[in-house]
């Protein structure tokens, strides 16, 4: 017979799960199409790099064919030594909007470059990418800048990873698009509290430099958005056309590296975020732990019931998030990815708790 523990973790942790899928994941869903912007206000755009020439010709070009009325692009040299001063400045010929500033490099991470940037941008809008990204199109800037209204000051994007083969790049997309549900949802629902500095546009008077916490080499995105963000000032965008691209990690380990920094940051959101993410992995967890646990009480029935329920509810939504932000290709493998992303986080879990010495 099963014991009743295993039982009461399961019924509650699967009650959990889903009302996350049903509650507030699915408002993405069901978020109306907006209408083409009226009066576009001009905007900097901002890309710091550190030995990325290799990328900056790759996809710089990409960033400047925005069909966009007016903007700039500033690219900050975070004290590169691959020569990308001398090939930004070949390109200014060519790209007369193309700024290019060099930051004297004094402290790790980026946050000195940004802050430079911001500086000496023209405009009081403000695009962050990365010299890794690539925009899906060349109505990057428009489509993130319609969803401007009369209190928005920060719109959050959407920053997905490309196709490649294998089970990693499966599970890098598949955590990044959990990941924006969160954050997306979250904004939706009204609590704001994070954004993606690959595809992050905001308004030039919310910047707040002792926000971002110098002392710290990562957070730069999620560590301002948390303290500035708020129910009416911040929009999403998750139209295609918005989306910008970069390469996924080509292994676990520096993968598992970059997912540290972003953890390291989650410690320093408002405790009401903290229990809005912690109850949503605790109850992933605790549910596949709790089958596990029912199988092995051998109740094979309650299991497998609430397992059909589970997917029954979360597969046909997940899939429909898959559609929006084109991952189609994930939905079939939905239960693998579960499983594999379990593993993932338990590796991950006693991570939380060490603290980041280094960028």
């Amino acid at each position: 017979m099963i014991d009743t523990f295993w039982l009461i973790s399961l019924l509650i942790s699967l009650t959990g799960i889903i009302c996350y899928w049903l509650l507030i994941f699915n408002r993405l869903a069901n978020k109306k199409t907006v209408q083409p912007f009226k009066d576009p206000e001009p905007v900097s755009v901002i890309i710091c790099a550190r030995n990325a020439r290799i990328h900056l010709e790759r996809n710089l070009e990409a960033f400047l064919m925005q069909s966009y009325p007016e903007f700039e692009l500033i690219l900050v040299d975070d004290g590169s030594n691959d020569h990308t001063e001398e090939w930004v400045k070949s390109q200014q010929a060519i790209y007369p909007g193309l700024t290019y500033l060099r930051n004297q490099k004094t402290t790790k991470g980026k946050k000195q470059a940004l802050c430079l940037g911001i500086a000496n941008a023209r405009y009081n809008w403000i695009a962050l990418s990365d010299a890794d990204c690539r925009p899906s199109s060349n109505f990057w800037l428009s489509t993130m800048m319609s969803e401007r209204g009369p209190e928005t000051e920060i719109i959050l994007g959407y920053a997905p990873y490309t196709t490649k083969t294998g089970w990693l790049n499966r599970l890098i997309r598949f955590e990044t698009l959990l990941n924006a549900l969160q954050y997306l949802s979250a904004s939706e629902t009204g609590i704001p509290y994070m954004g993606t500095g690959r595809n992050l546009i905001y308004h030039k008077t919310i910047f707040d430099p002792q926000a971002l916490q110098a002392e710290l080499a990562y957070g730069d995105d999620d560590l301002l958005i948390s303290r500035k963000a708020n129910a009416t000032n911040t929009a999403i965008c998750i139209a295609s056309d918005s989306f910008v691209y970069s390469g996924p990690s080509n292994s676990y380990e520096t993968y598992f590296k970059q997912k540290w920094r972003h953890y390291a940051t989650s410690n320093r959101y408002s405790p009401s975020i903290k229990l809005y993410l912690i109850v949503f992995f605790a109850c992933f967890i605790a549910y596949h732990i709790s089958l596990f646990g029912v199988f092995i009480f051998k109740s094979y029935w309650i299991g497998m019931g609430s397992l059909l329920l589970y997917w029954s509810i979360s597969w046909p939504l997940f899939c429909k998030q898959c559609q929006i932000f084109k991952e189609k290709n994930l939905c079939m493998y939905y239960p693998v990815l579960n499983l594999i992303y379990l593993i993932h986080l338990v590796i991950q879990f006693p991570f939380l708790w060490i603290k980041k010495r280094k960028w």
